[in-house]
């Protein structure tokens, strides 16, 4: 989710190829899926192991063509254009899939992170939201939302979905979160909550370097320059701590709102299950 525009022409040709999508289907009522369906997601599977990526297009594009209401093969073209940089198509097909079911968690999840990734955090909250109307309690969502909330400088509302998050996954690998928290936390202006919460993690054996940089600007806004200096030693110059630090200072007094130059969330993990 971090730091792509296609011709509009190409975006064109996609859509018409898979033709016209329906309205929302009743996924409890959803039948299998039919055997075309299913030989077009094989073919274009094997397709895309063996890197042949043109055959893998064309057999999920005909795949979603023939879809009634699942979306497996949206979720694999877009997959197939993300892997090959081209957000935009995905983007399209995602919004395709989200017509046929639009509380599905992957397909929501995904498209969040286009969202996010072209700046319309008001997009990628809308469908994260709708996600979480299927699955409450999902990490990935809740962690979308929160970077969401955070790029819409809503720093609140962006905490509780991450402590939300926290605490309904007890068993999750929770480091990416605690990380967007604290940056929620500095935004805020509350330095020492981020200290508190990085102090240990970002010593531990494995820690990122977002997490360290994280402190070290929490450790900056304290005063505590010497602590933030080591922490980044090898990996940051002092020019561009300070650098990073008057960011923030400028985040905060509301001379910088684009928010995504201070905003450097770790993305949330894949999506592990689907619906």
């Amino acid at each position: 989710m971090r730091h792509i525009a296609l011709a509009l022409l190409a975006i064109s040709l996609a859509a018409c190829s898979m033709g016209d999508t329906p309205g929302a289907v009743n996924v409890s009522t959803l039948g299998p899926m039919s055997g075309r369906e299913q030989a077009l997601m094989t073919t274009g599977q094997a397709a895309a192991s063996r890197n042949d990526f043109a055959q893998a297009e064309q057999n999920y594009m005909n795949a979603v063509a023939a879809s009634k209401g699942h979306v497996d093969a949206h979720l694999a073209l877009a997959d197939l254009y993300l892997k090959q940089n081209q957000p935009t198509k995905a983007r399209d097909v995602l919004e395709r899939a989200a017509i046929f079911q639009p509380g599905h968690v992957a397909v929501n999840y995904s498209l969040g992170k286009i969202y996010l990734n072209e700046n319309r955090p008001t997009d990628a909250l809308r469908v994260f939201e709708r996600g979480l109307d299927t699955q409450p309690q999902s990490l990935d969502l809740l962690s979308g939302k929160g970077i969401a909330h955070d790029m819409l400088r809503q720093h609140a509302a962006a905490q509780v979905a991450y402590l939300r998050a926290l605490s309904l996954n007890p068993d999750a690998d929770l480091a990416p979160v605690r990380t967007n928290l604290a940056m929620s936390y500095l935004l805020d202006n509350k330095p020492d909550k981020a200290a508190e919460l990085l102090k240990t993690e970002a010593l531990s054996e494995g820690a990122s370097p977002v997490t360290r940089h994280n402190l070290a600007l929490a450790y900056g806004m304290l005063g505590r320059h010497t602590e933030a200096k080591e922490l980044v030693a090898g990996e940051m110059t002092e020019e561009e701590r300070q650098a990073s630090l008057k960011r923030l200072a400028q985040y905060i007094a509301g001379r910088d709102d684009s928010g995504k130059a201070v905003l450097a969330p770790v993305a949330p993990v894949p999506v592990r299950q689907a619906n």
